[in-house]
C-alpha cells in the first residue's frame, strides 16, 4: 500500500517500491536481524542515502514489511458491518495475530512510530507538509483505518455530537492499535483474545453508550 505523501514523482514512487520489495525479500529469506540499511542498499542497487531518504533509519524499514498486511485491515475496516464491539474485536485480533507472528519487526516499527511522532511534533507547522521521509503511520495506517471503522458507528458512542466524539475516537483508535501491536509483539505466547479484551476494556468501554459496568462494592455503613 503506497503512502499518501508529497513523494509523488515516478522516480520517487519507483524507488520506494524497490526499497520496500527488497526489505520484504531479505526479511523472508533471512529474518529481521539481516535487514539493515547497508544490506537493503546493496541488494536494491541504491545508495544508503537513498534508502534513508524515504524510510529514515533501520526501524523505519519495518513499515515496508507491515505494508503487505494492510489489505487485511483495509478489508476489515470496509466490509465489517457488525456492531462496534465485534468490529473492533476482529480488527484488534488481526493486529495482535500479525504482531505475534512478527514480533521483532513490530517492535522496530513501534519505535519508528514513537521517534517519528516526536520529530514531527518538534517541527514548525510550516515544515511538516514537505517532509522527505514518509511517517510510518502513513505507510501503515492501521490506526486511521480503525478510527474510520469507529466513526462509521456514531450512534454507538456516549456523546450525540460527532464533533465532540471525533477527537476522542481517533485518539482511542491510535492507542488501541499501538497497544495491540505492542502487547502482541511482547507476549507472543499469550491468548490473543485475552489481549484484545483487556485493550477494549481499557480504551473502548468508556466511550460506548452502553458499556459493561463492574459491580459496585458495598458502601461501609
Amino acid at each position: 500500500m503506497r503512502p499518501s505523501s508529497n513523494q509523488g514523482s515516478p522516480n520517487d514512487v519507483q524507488r520506494l517500491d524497490t526499497i520496500g520489495a527488497t526489505v520484504r525479500e531479505i526479511y523472508r529469506q533471512a529474518g529481521w536481524p539481516s535487514v539493515t540499511i547497508a544490506q537493503v542498499a546493496r541488494r536494491a542497487g541504491l545508495s544508503r542515502v537513498a534508502v534513508r531518504s524515504g524510510f529514515g533509519d533501520r526501524d523505519g524499514l519495518a513499515a515496508a514489511v507491515w505494508e503487505q498486511f494492510i489489505p487485511t485491515f483495509d478489508r476489515l475496516s470496509v466490509e465489517d458491518r457488525a456492531g462496534v464491539a465485534v468490529a473492533v474485536d476482529r480488527f484488534l485480533l488481526a493486529l495482535v495475530d500479525r504482531a505475534q507472528e512478527h514480533p521483532e519487526v513490530t517492535e522496530s516499527m513501534l519505535r519508528s512510530y514513537r521517534s517519528s511522532d516526536v520529530r514531527l511534533a518538534a517541527r514548525p507547522a510550516s515544515e511538516r507538509i514537505d517532509q522527505r521521509v514518509v511517517h510510518p503511520r502513513a505507510r501503515v495506517p492501521v490506526a486511521r483505518l480503525l478510527s474510520e471503522l469507529l466513526l462509521r458507528r456514531p450512534s454507538s458512542f456516549r456523546s450525540s455530537s460527532r464533533q465532540t466524539q471525533e477527537p476522542f475516537i481517533i485518539e482511542a483508535a491510535t492507542t488501541m492499535a499501538d497497544l495491540a501491536m505492542s502487547r502482541g509483539s511482547l507476549l507472543p505466547g499469550r491468548d490473543p483474545e485475552a489481549i484484545v479484551e483487556s485493550i477494549m476494556v481499557l480504551c473502548l468501554d468508556g466511550l460506548l453508550a452502553r458499556r459493561r459496568r463492574a459491580q459496585s462494592p458495598a458502601r461501609p455503613r
